[in-house]
């Protein structure tokens, strides 16, 4: 008799193993911008480093302000929350789930800090 309250996939996949098509939770520094499209943008940004952790710790704000700018431009999703237009302009750390493509990469932000007031 077939009862859809007790059917149940069972799957033999093996879990995701980390590589690159695996999302990762990242820290980036760069320089807050908006295009001429109303996107957020982080410019002049360094390369992206992995954590494990969604918020920034003041140990990682102090080696986030050190690091150096780089030549990278990400386009931020989800940042609104954290008020962008306060901090247009200025040097930030940003954390957030990578989003990888050829085109363009993304940042999906869970935070959103100030490290400097201007990016220079």
């Amino acid at each position: 008799m077939f009862s859809p309250l007790a059917q149940y996939a069972v799957s033999a996949a093996k879990p995701a193993e980390p590589g690159k098509n695996t999302p990762h939770t990242v820290r980036v520094v760069g320089c807050l911008s908006q295009d001429h499209s109303n996107r957020w943008l982080l410019i002049k940004a360094g390369e992206p480093v992995v954590t494990n952790t969604q918020a920034t710790s003041t140990t990682e704000l102090e080696a986030a302000a050190a690091s150096p700018l780089g030549v990278k431009s990400l386009e931020l999703l989800g940042v609104d929350v954290f008020n962008p237009r306060d901090h247009g302009g200025q040097k930030v750390a940003v954390k957030g789930v990578l989003i990888q493509a050829a085109s363009n990469s993304r940042v999906n932000v869970t935070s959103l800090q100030t490290l400097a007031a201007a990016c220079d």
